[in-house]
């Protein structure tokens, strides 16, 4: 997997993740509002009453799937962050860590640090592949 996949792959774990939490937020919604009070003994009249059951499965299941991506989103950050530090000039790692890490595209780098769009776009191609180079070894 080369570096630009490895941020790729960050980014849409993180949009992934998010997107669980949200349904693992309506889940807990849904249980809590069909929870019996707590003080009084409940007996259920409906025919749902499996219902409940399962979605407490699909909450466990669903923040297991969280953990899961999780730690690949770590072991990930890990490994792009090892290559991004062994850059040698750090002007090149603050360019990398602006593109890929805060979302912005060169031609905004290029303005903020005062530089040409085409010359921010040599240094993030040259980045890329020297951190393919270090990731690969």
């Amino acid at each position: 997997m080369t570096a630009k996949e490895r941020f790729e792959r960050i980014d849409m774990l993180n949009a992934m993740i998010r997107v669980k939490m949200a349904y693992v937020a309506r889940l807990r919604d849904a249980l809590t509002i069909s929870s019996p009070p707590t003080d009084a003994e409940y007996i259920s009249r409906t025919r749902n009453v499996g219902s409940l059951a399962d979605r407490i499965a699909m909450v466990v299941d669903a923040e297991r799937e969280i953990d899961e991506m999780i730690d690949e989103m770590v072991d990930l950050k890990k490994q792009v962050e090892a290559a991004l530090m062994l850059l040698d000039k750090p002007k090149h790692v603050s360019i990398m860590a602006a593109h890929f890490i805060e979302g912005k595209k060169p031609e905004e780098i290029a303005e903020e640090q005062h530089y040409t769009r085409r010359w921010v776009e040599k240094i993030i191609a040259e980045s890329l592949a020297k951190m393919d180079e270090m990731l690969s070894s």
